[in-house]
């Protein structure tokens, strides 16, 4: 089984790679701006700085001390300031799932419309006691809901940078690959559209990472150390798997873990460890799920929740837009429309029906053209499906910025630099998923490295096998981008 295991980061490696190449060659076209020369040139500068910039350092084995610490911890809060200032000046009129729930929560939803949306969404429902939180505390102390929210984003951003930095120092990184994590983080993730969306992806963006840097923790500690820690990681993905459905797969990272870390621990032991994982992480999202029912304060129906027929459904189904543009996989009216608040009998005879004719138009290649398509759309988007939720895409959106603005050129849909922007990002994360793909390999046989794999391994098989988009890769990004900055090889971790 351990061996099996270890095969899992070359697998991973080998398709992120062909992603990464794939992208800076032809970037999806995210809001209709297709790939150019200035994709390729950012995806290449960045790869030839950071396996460059290793390879002549690699023999610094210099420690972090203090004023090390300092300079980061400036960096990191210098970096979330900017991309709070850029995340609050671009935020724009939103609408589907978000403005629902802040609409329920505020209670201006018409109750009917509430009880049938969350009866067929109940995963949404910590969502919405997050957002009924910040209604309470707009009429306590006048904190408004943008701002509660803009106060999450700086939360969420602040402690992604924190864990990157905690797991890139205990593997031994420098501290000029510690800032490029930083300085990455923000430009894909920190100034991202999304970050100004109050929505289960600013919430659960932190936990991935905060996975991945408590799980380093694991080797040398003992009894009951090592249970209490692996209790919380059980816990942890429990509330991100409970706040967003795309965090499951964390699940595969702290089994995996749990059974190779280093340590003296019989196997016997590490496999009940393994098997308490997934139980507490469901008992903690499914107890969350059914604590925030009777505080919704909404009758909802039984038996009409969406069913996962729909969403393999809608998983191998191609939407064009208006404008010729195509979203593999993506969000389907025509599956939901006819099935919305239906019983799951009803969902499945329109689901089912649709996925066998999917599966008989295509031929083999022609399923296997879908799927690179769909992996290249949804792993490959820079931007994240930025704007393309709902009928964001379609009608003109509302923004803070006056029209002249230098933000609102680069940061907003139709700003006349928006091209720019994301041929520049495209390319640093095409950068990102080659350069996480050639560390994987190079660490394939250390046991953290193929944890995280794990779990990459599950959202690729995920987006792949469920509806999906750009944006479900968010909360993965800043593992990938912290991946890709790391050293070639574990060094002694430093001490500060």
């Amino acid at each position: 089984m351990e061996g099996a295991l270890r095969l899992v980061p070359g697998v991973v490696a080998t398709g992120m790679f062909l992603v990464g190449v794939g992208s800076a060659a032809s970037a999806p076209r995210a809001l209709g701006q297709p790939a150019t020369a200035l994709t390729v040139v950012c995806a290449a500068a960045l790869v030839l700085i950071a396996l460059v910039g290793g390879r002549s350092a690699g023999s610094d084995r210099s420690r972090w001390g203090r004023r090390t610490w300092e300079r980061l911890a400036l960096l990191a809060a210098a970096t979330v300031l900017v991309c709070t200032v850029v995340t609050v000046s671009t935020s724009y009129r939103y609408g589907w799932d978000p403005v629902t729930v802040q609409q329920v929560a505020e209670g201006t939803r018409e109750p009917n419309s509430a009880i049938r949306y969350f009866s067929v969404y109940p995963n949404i429902l910590p969502m919405l006691m997050i957002g009924k939180l910040a209604v309470w505390l707009e009429r306590a102390i006048g904190l408004d809901y943008a701002a509660f929210f803009a106060v999450v984003a700086v939360a969420s951003l602040a402690v992604t940078l924190a864990a990157g930095l905690v797991w890139l120092a205990r593997r031994g990184a420098r501290p000029v690959q510690a800032a490029g994590f930083v300085v990455l983080t923000g430009l894909i993730v920190g100034i991202s559209p999304w970050m100004g969306v109050p929505y289960t992806d600013l919430v659960a963006l932190p936990i991935p990472l905060l996975v991945v840097a408590l799980l380093s923790f694991l080797p040398g500690l003992q009894s009951p150390r090592w249970m209490l820690l692996v209790a919380g990681l059980a816990v942890l993905v429990g509330i991100g798997w409970a706040v967003k459905t795309t965090p499951i797969v964390l699940l595969a990272a702290v089994v995996v873990g749990v059974l190779l870390a280093p340590g003296d621990r019989p196997q016997w032991q590490r496999w009940s460890a393994g098997g308490a994982v997934v139980a507490l992480a469901w008992l903690t999202s499914a107890g969350l799920i059914a604590a925030a029912k009777p505080v919704s304060d909404l009758p909802l129906r039984e038996g009409v929740e969406v069913d996962t027929s729909l969403y393999v459904a809608a998983g191998m189904r191609t939407q064009i837009y208006a404008d010729g543009r195509r979203c593999y996989g993506c969000f389907d009216r025509r599956l939901t429309r006819p099935t919305y608040g239906k019983d799951t009998a009803a969902q499945r005879a329109v689901a089912l029906p649709a996925i066998r004719a999917s599966l008989h138009d295509r031929t083999i290649l022609g399923h296997g053209v879908f799927y690179a398509h769909k992996t290249h759309h949804t792993w490959g988007d820079g931007m994240f499906f930025a704007w393309g939720e709902g009928l964001d895409m379609e009608e003109p959106l509302q923004y803070r910025l006056s029209p002249d603005s230098f933000l609102r050129s680069v940061g907003t849909a139709d700003g006349h630099l928006l091209g720019v922007r994301t041929a520049v990002v495209g390319g640093l994360w095409a950068g990102v998923l080659i350069l996480a793909a050639v560390r994987l390999w190079q660490g394939r046989r250390e046991w953290d490295l193929v944890a995280i794999s794990a779990a990459v391994a599950g959202l690729f098989a995920f987006t792949t096998l469920f509806q999906g988009r750009g944006r479900y890769i968010l909360v993965m990004a800043p593992v990938l981008i912290a991946l890709a900055c790391a050293p070639a090889a574990r060094r002694s971790a430093p001490r500060g």
